[in-house]
């Protein structure tokens, strides 16, 4: 037998499919954090207010007082509600709701204790909770195709399969 002479042939072979995460971006969203103490702030933030100052002062120029008005809320709610940047995964799924969240998030914490007991009762919790929350969204689209939206209907099943449109490209050659 030769040395470097063999009857191998090598094959690179480099897949077509990029998953979704890598495709596309997370994207960030600011979302406010709304609680009993939040609202009853507002609530005196509304109530201390001299509202003839603020609308009064644009006489008939309704537009200008509505416009006011709409500022002033908008004031109120950002000093009093705190403000989260939230990312969204292009591959999370749309029965992952904030429930659902907060429950894996418990399960995490379960495992890192390594609590064997606090895991098991964690991943029941998990199971439990996707499958109310896999159940409530089959309802919401069940309802979409009741009111007639089929459109968001298989929008819904193309989530549901992993199935969507010009996403298999052909084979290209190999040279």
């Amino acid at each position: 037998m030769t040395s470097g002479k063999s009857d191998h042939n090598l094959v690179y072979l480099q897949p077509t499919y990029i998953p979704l995460v890598k495709r596309l971006p997370a994207t960030t969203r600011r979302v406010r954090k709304w609680s009993p103490e939040v609202e009853e702030m507002l609530r005196d933030c509304f109530q201390t207010t001299n509202w003839d100052v603020i609308v009064g002062s644009h006489g008939e120029d309704i537009e200008g007082a509505a416009q006011c008005f709409t500022d002033y809320m908008n004031f109120c709610v950002d000093t009093v509600a705190p403000v989260r940047t939230v990312r969204c995964y292009p591959n999370n799924k749309p029965w992952v709701t904030k429930e659902v969240k907060a429950v894996l998030n418990r399960k995490k914490r379960a495992f890192r204790s390594k609590n064997e007991e606090e895991m098991r009762k964690a991943q029941q919790e998990v199971r439990l909770c996707l499958r109310k929350a896999k159940e409530a969204y089959g309802r919401k689209l069940e309802k979409q195709l009741g009111c007639n939206q089929v459109r968001e209907v298989w929008n819904g099943m193309r989530t549901i399969t992993g199935h969507a449109k010009g996403l298999s490209r052909p084979c290209r050659p190999l040279h």
